[in-house]
């Protein structure tokens, strides 16, 4: 119900050999002196997963309320993407710990870092956010170089995304790794 901005930030390397493999925190705004408490710690990795949960996050509205929401991406400890990227849904009841995801973002068949960047923007006009996931080192031409790709997820979401509505790629890309950093903004004049 107030104004201000509230901060999601990943810990992929906390406590990466305990019990847990990472978290995501969300400190609520204001701000009036240093906050060592989050008000939200996110961590929905079993302690088998070989995941750094939190590689990535971004912060969007997802599910058309007025609540922002929490994307949150993992990437394995060898570098190659075995986890999902996943929602939470943001809530006034939302205080101390989350672990169970709302959406479940799929990665592609031999995924190579997906996941490594996240972003989120209304990108139609629709009355949600959409989501960007980035797999960097995705290998379009055959080469065996890491080309990247950014894919395009298009609200409403089910519960569970396999495919990708768009794939975001230059004409020529021959190891560029796309999608090592991955923002949005209204660059043009349109909505």
């Amino acid at each position: 119900g107030d104004n201000y901005a509230d901060v999601l930030s990943g810990a992929p390397f906390n406590n990466l050999w305990g019990s847990n493999r990472g978290y995501a925190y969300v400190y609520y705004g204001p701000f009036n002196a240093d906050d060592t408490t989050p008000d939200v710690w996110i961590n929905n990795s079993v302690p088998t997963d070989t995941t750094r949960f939190g590689w990535s996050v971004a912060a969007g509205r997802f599910n058309g309320d007025q609540y922002w929401d929490a994307l949150v991406a993992r990437l394995s400890i060898d570098g190659v993407a075995t986890g999902n990227v996943s929602i939470f849904y943001g809530g006034s009841g939302w205080t101390g710990a989350e672990n169970t995801p709302d959406v479940e973002f799929l990665p592609p068949a031999s995924p190579q870092n997906f996941g490594f960047a996240v972003a989120a923007a209304n990108l139609d006009n629709a009355n949600s956010d959409d989501v960007l996931i980035a797999e960097t080192t995705r290998d379009r031409n055959s080469d065996s170089l890491g080309d990247g790709v950014v894919y395009v997820y298009k609200s409403p979401f089910a519960a569970v995304e396999s495919a990708a509505d768009y794939t975001l790629i230059p004409s020529t890309n021959a190891n560029g790794q796309l999608g090592r950093a991955v923002a949005t903004g209204k660059v043009d004049s349109d909505a």
